[in-house]
């Protein structure tokens, strides 16, 4: 069976070469991913990769649906889809409201800006407990993360498996299923706390499939692979 990716990408044009910063909207999948700033290490203990997965879901359960994470020493990855305007404004307008949320709900600001804030605040939220429990001190985080849209189901799936298997191809580990703070566990465990396992099911074709294309799958796939994000 093959899995259609939703109508709004027929509406997007993936321009050609890089290009790390492709705007936010509703209904649109993205690699999202972020390193430290001058080879600092983000995460230096079970604590932090916790505090981190906590914090991601205060700062974006609400607007994103993810189908897979992993968390490296220096860097991150996340594959999500922008939840459905219907979806979030609700939740919205009975929320606490930031200046970046009144823009929004006004209409006179993007989801973008609204996303592009929202991670702002989570970068420093996460880096400012970070350097007090670590007694460090500057800038953690890349000023600005990146963002990929993906626009064909070959292209989710390839991500899905290339995040599970960053620990390996970085060389933290040399079992990607035994990496401890990714999704892949999730998705063994039908854990939904982060990820919505069901709906990435669905587009790697079920539980089965799942597994055969992590246990096949080889980074050389796709040779342009800076067009889809590394």
């Amino acid at each position: 069976m093959h899995y259609l990716i939703p109508p709004i990408f027929l509406k997007i044009s993936v321009p050609m070469g890089i290009h790390y910063w492709h705007e936010y909207i509703h209904d649109a999948f993205y690699h999202i991913y972020n390193r430290s700033s001058n080879d600092r290490n983000i995460f230096t203990n079970k604590w932090g990769y916790n505090f981190f997965l906590d914090k991601y879901q205060h700062y974006f359960s609400l607007y994103f649906d993810t189908y897979a994470y992993c968390l490296l020493p220096n860097h991150y990855h996340f594959l999500v889809k922008v939840k459905n305007e219907k979806e979030i404004l609700p939740y919205l307008e009975s929320m606490e409201r930031t200046k970046a949320i009144n823009l929004y709900l006004r209409g006179q600001d993007s989801i973008n800006s609204l996303i592009e804030d929202q991670f702002r605040r989570f970068h420093s939220s996460y880096a400012l407990k970070h350097n007090i429990k670590n007694r460090t001190r500057g800038q953690l985080f890349v000023n600005r993360h990146k963002r990929v849209v993906q626009d064909t189901t070959a292209k989710i799936e390839y991500l899905l498996c290339y995040i599970h298997h960053n620990p390996i191809h970085h060389n933290f580990h040399t079992n990607f299923t035994d990496w401890p703070y990714s999704s892949y566990l999730d998705y063994l465990n039908e854990d939904n706390r982060i990820i919505d396992v069901e709906a990435g099911l669905n587009i790697m074709g079920g539980f089965d499939r799942f597994l055969m294309i992590h246990d096949q799958f080889k980074f050389e796939k796709f040779r342009d692979i800076e067009k889809i994000g590394n």
